[in-house]
């Protein structure tokens, strides 16, 4: 380009020198305007309505250019100017004039050495009158004008003529055309559809050397046509549907040094074609669709012949003479032919060949020793084939061969010797093959021993690693191209190579990892100064559309985009990744690397610690941005906040837990392994509980649960944590004076920490709940605990009344109870005395029997709640010893029922058997004895120290009291079946009536109750048993009978 702005600004000084070395002046007229453009001067004429523009060079050229058609140079009024003799006049688009020489007149011009008529309109026949008094002409054009027949004796008077051109008209040829321009070496009859040439259209051209015939007609040539051009040198013959030649038609041509036969429709071509021009040092013969083979001998022994251009024909099959003798051919085409293979020794004397093009071409396989005697190729090929393998000695002879192609082939292998020889080889070119590169079993490349290479290509091949020989051997090597193969992965040290500005193109691959861990010493250690210091980096890598994984295995990676790095790193190496995008994990999809921050790379726990294991249903992954352990387990339908247990590791040093949108009701609590958790999500859950909180938790989320309230422990651990960012809103938060320190907590805090405080509102009210005024809250508070506390108070002492009540009255209070059958848990006996025989027996003076009989024993025996009753007169057995009797019915029964009478303290048998219902009682730990007072006893006066004792500690019934019954039964045994009793009682009786006669006893009533009163004997019971003398026991009246006297009680 700057070579081009420096010819284009020389020639326009140049001009600008000659016009004004001419002293040209432009001025304008009443009839043309002249304007200044660049180098040039321009006329318009006339003024109003231009017709015609000429544009002046001085010295150089004048270009007449018509606007209008059907123009008269008659009427035109012309500017009288004098531009002095110039090389080249040109008429474009303009009639002829009659005579040209007058026209130029009339600017001065009398000598041209070029005339040139473009794009002229009715010219239908020159004539010499058209060219008169212009014979120092030298040069005319008369292309593109349409012509048709030119007068054999147009051209008399251009005698000094060496150059025509009259291509793309319609020529209808003359024989004597040219006899007048015997000078002439130059003659284009191209393009104007020619279907014979006369026979003497040539004659007396001895000094033309340029003949184009190109784009006409013709199906042959005549062979004599050509005899007298014995000085021609190149001879144009393409596109001119040829399809024969006469084998000596080119034999006249001695000095023929170049020919074009492409683009015909030749079949075939005689052997001896070429035979006579041995000067010949270019053959096109390209594009002639229906070439199938070529003779033998074709091109042979053409020693000067160094061109050989047979391209885009049908040859399958090549003679092995077909270049014998041509030692000095230096390009030879064979592209986009059907070859299928190669004669081994078609090539064996072209030992001056540089350049052989076989590609597009079906060759499967090539003899090993077809390119032996090539010595000197350079530029070799064979791309667009259909080649296998390369063997180890195809290559053997190129010992300067430089350039090579074997793109688009079927290459699955190269021996590792193939190119061992190319020594002086640069560039090589194996893209779109099945390369591997894989089958020496070694990181060596078959390329290992190619020093000189600058360019390597082997894109669209299967290749999977990069050969170390790449970085360390290749000093010259400036492109190398890996795209669309199959890498996997990418480390930094294949990119420090030894070669200055490298480009590696690894763009299109399968690239997951760019692993860069080492980078930054490898870069330390290369401690290449010149690159150091150089403006752009040894290495640039292009790594586009590759699917990388965004994981942590790119961490260092990533820091190089993120000029996190040691800066020796992008000096010795510079990513192009502008497109490339992470393939995953899947919310990375799409993601430009290079805007990827370096806290969004994760590793699976289980590529970093294999023996560590995540919480069921639940994701791990480890962050190294910040040596985080993420355990994620959103969104999982849990219930629980599940446990951690995670083995120590140098991979991370802390915990974020994110717990969000499951169906958990309370926060985790202490040595559940959230020790060391630093984030914990709890979002959108169930939680209506947390009480702990982690010692190192610097973000918690709550945001969107159940909670209404903090107590104060949890806010103290808040307060030692080292939080700093809080979310609670979407709460449903009580706003009472609990709240206070929670407010004060939000307050606070607001400051240090980030609180969504505008989230957090009173369930009720939808306030702020830090804009609460807590004081107006805590008055309401005060008062109802004002009213609670005297509440409370109340209770307590009604419930102390009670109570002294209830102990000033238990008898009463249990006896109502029981009558009202409420409560009976309350006063039930136990299942203790279920065997018992009877309900009570009673202990009474005889004297007191009609007492008994008329008024205890139809009411107990009786009545709704009937007893089973054990008295001496009915169930004493006749004979048996008294005091056996007595032990044995106070044994059976449930209660002794002492009728207290002043008889019955004259009865030495009733205080016998009181010592035994006594002596009873006390063994079984229950109260067993009811006295009942009856008749007129004073019980200060008329009792012995022992029972007056037992007296004064028991509660007993007397006779006459409203209560007597309702006492008396609630004291007895009872129990809460109530349905059935009477029908019960009746079966009893039968029972014992028949117990009587078969002197066998009934089984006792099953449905025994605990004894009336629950609690031990007194203590001074205990302390002060009841005690007879001896004597008094021994000789027992026959009459003595033990009657009720006493209910105890625990007073």
């Amino acid at each position: 380009m700057d070579l081009y702005k420096c010819i284009t600004s020389l020639i326009f000084w140049w001009t600008i020198y000659k016009v004004s070395a001419h002293n040209f002046q432009c001025n304008s007229s009443d009839t043309c305007l002249c304007t200044t453009i660049r180098a040039y001067y321009e006329y318009q004429c006339p003024l109003e309505e231009s017709q015609i523009v000429v544009k002046v060079q001085p010295q150089y050229a004048v270009n007449v250019q018509c606007i209008k058609d059907h123009l008269n140079w008659n009427d035109q009024e012309l500017p009288q100017l004098n531009f002095g003799d110039v090389e080249t006049f040109t008429f474009r688009k303009c009639p002829i004039p009659h005579n040209i020489s007058n026209f130029m007149s009339n600017f001065g011009v009398n000598k041209v050495k070029v005339l040139k008529f473009d794009f002229m309109r009715f010219i239908q026949n020159l004539t010499p009158n058209f060219f008169s008094d212009l014979s120092y002409l030298e040069t005319l054009s008369l292309s593109n004008n349409e012509i048709e027949n030119i007068d054999e004796n147009a051209f008399r008077y251009l005698t000094n003529l060496t150059d025509i051109d009259l291509s793309s008209n319609s020529l209808k040829l003359t024989s004597n055309l040219f006899k007048f321009t015997k000078k002439l070496a130059i003659l284009d009859l191209a393009m104007n559809n020619l279907e014979s040439i006369p026979e003497t259209l040539f004659h007396n051209l001895d000094k033309l050397e340029i003949l184009f015939l190109w784009s006409n007609n013709f199906k042959t040539v005549n062979g004599s046509i050509f005899r007298d051009l014995i000085s021609l040198k190149t001879l144009e013959l393409s596109h001119c549907h040829l399809q024969y030649l006469p084998d000596d038609v080119f034999h006249p041509l001695k000095n023929l040094r170049a020919i074009n036969l492409g683009m015909n429709e030749l079949k075939t071509v005689p052997e001896n074609l070429f035979a006579k021009n041995h000067r010949l040092e270019l053959i096109k013969m390209e594009s002639n669709s229906l070439l199938r083979n070529l003779p033998d001998y074709l091109f042979s022994n053409l020693t000067n012949l160094k061109n050989v251009e047979l391209f885009e024909c049908q040859l399958s099959i090549l003679p092995e003479n077909l270049f014998f003798g041509s030692t000095h051919i230096e390009n030879i085409s064979l592209r986009h032919n059907e070859l299928t293979t190669l004669p081994e020794y078609i090539f064996k004397d072209l030992t001056k060949l540089e350049n052989l093009d076989l590609s597009e071409n079906y060759l499967q396989t090539l003899p090993e020793n077809v390119f032996l005697s090539l010595s000197n190729l350079k530029r070799l090929n064979l791309a667009n084939n259909k080649l296998i393998q390369i063997s180890s000695k195809l290559f053997f002879g190129l010992l300067r061969l430089e350039t090579i192609n074997l793109s688009r082939n079927q290459l699955s292998s190269i021996h590792k010797y193939s190119f061992q020889r190319l020594v002086a080889l640069k560039e090589i070119i194996l893209s779109h093959n099945y390369l591997a590169l894989t089958e020496n079993f070694t990181n060596v490349s078959p390329f290992n021993g190619n020093l000189e290479l600058e360019k390597v290509d082997l894109s669209h091949n299967n290749i999977t690693c990069i050969s170390e020989d790449w970085m360390f051997s290749k000093v010259h090597l400036r492109e190398l191209d890996f795209s669309y193969n199959q890498i996997d992965h990418l480390n930094f040290n294949y990119l420090v190579t030894v070669s200055h500005k490298l480009q590696i193109n690894l763009s299109h691959n399968r690239i997951k990892v760019v692993n860069f861990t080492d980078a930054e010493t490898l870069a330390r250690s290369q401690g290449n100064l010149d690159a150091y210091s150089s403006n752009t980096a040894n290495t640039v890598v292009l790594l586009d559309e590759n699917p990388i994984n965004c994981d942590c295995n790119i961490y260092d990676f990533v820091r190089y985009f993120a000029r996190d790095i040691d800066p020796m790193v992008p000096t010795l190496v510079t990513i192009k990744a502008d497109n490339l995008t992470c393939k995953s994990p899947s919310h990375l999809n799409e993601f430009l690397v290079k805007d990827v921050k370096l806290k969004m790379l994760t590793c699976g726990l289980r590529q970093l610690e294999k023996n560590a294991t995540c919480p069921l249903n639940c994701d791990c992954v480890i962050r190294p941005w910040d040596k985080a352990l993420i355990v994620n387990c959103d969104s999982e339908n849990l219930t629980t906040t599940p446990e951690l247990i995670f083995p120590k590791s140098s991979a991370f040093n802390h915990t974020e837990v994110y717990l969000g949108n499951n169906n958990i009701t309370s926060g985790p609590i202490a040595n559940m392994g959230y020790e060391n958790v630093t984030v914990l999500d709890l979002s959108s859950n169930s939680i209506g509980k947390f009480q702990w909180v982690p010692p190192k938790l610097k973000s918690l989320i709550l945001e969107h649960n159940n909670l209404t309230f903090l107590n104060y422990e949890v806010l103290e651990m808040l307060n030692r944590s080292m939080l700093k960012n809080i979310a609670l809103g979407g709460n449903p938060w009580d706003c009472d004076c609990r709240t206070a320190n929670f407010s004060e907590f939000l307050v606070t805090h607001l400051p240090q920490q980030q609180i969504d405080v505008k989230n957090i509102k009173c369930r009720h009210t939808g306030e702020l709940l830090v804009q609460l005024d807590m004081n107006e809250l805590c008055e309401n508070y005060r008062l109802l605990a004002v009213t609670l506390s005297v509440s409370v108070a109340l209770l307590a002492l009604l419930v102390a009344a009670i109570t002294i009540f209830y102990y000033r009255y238990e008898l009463e209070i249990k006896v109502w109870l029981y009558v009202h059958n409420m409560l009976l848990w309350w006063v039930s006996e136990e299942e203790i005395d279920k065997d018992k025989l009877y309900d009570a027996f009673i202990s009474y003076s005889h004297q007191d029997e009609d007492f008994l009989m008329n008024e205890l024993l139809p009411v107990l025996e009786q009545g709704p709640k009937p007893y089973k009753l054990c008295i001496h007169i009915r169930d004493w057995i006749a004979g048996e010893f008294i005091p056996t009797q007595i032990v044995n019915s106070v044994e059976k029964s449930r209660r002794t029922i002492v009728i207290l009478s002043p008889s019955f303290l004259q009865s030495c048998w009733g205080k016998m058997e009181f010592c035994a219902a006594h002596t009873k009682s006390v063994a079984d730990g229950r109260r067993r004895v009811i006295l009942i007072v009856y008749g007129d006893v004073d019980l200060d006066k008329d009792l012995d120290d022992e029972l007056k004792a037992y007296i004064k500690t028991n509660t007993y019934v007397k006779w006459g009291d409203p209560w007597f019954w309702d006492k008396l039964r609630y004291a007895l045994p009872h129990s809460k079946i109530k349905v059935g009793r009477k029908s019960q009682n009746i079966m009893m009786n039968m029972n014992d009536k028949l117990d009587l006669l078969n002197n066998i006893p009934s089984t006792p009533n099953s449905g025994s109750t605990p004894p009336a009163f629950d609690m031990e004997p007194p203590l001074l019971l205990k302390d002060h048993p009841l005690s007879f003398r001896s004597k008094e026991i021994l000789t027992p009246p026959a009459e003595a009978g033990l009657k009720p006297l006493l209910i105890m009680s625990t007073k």
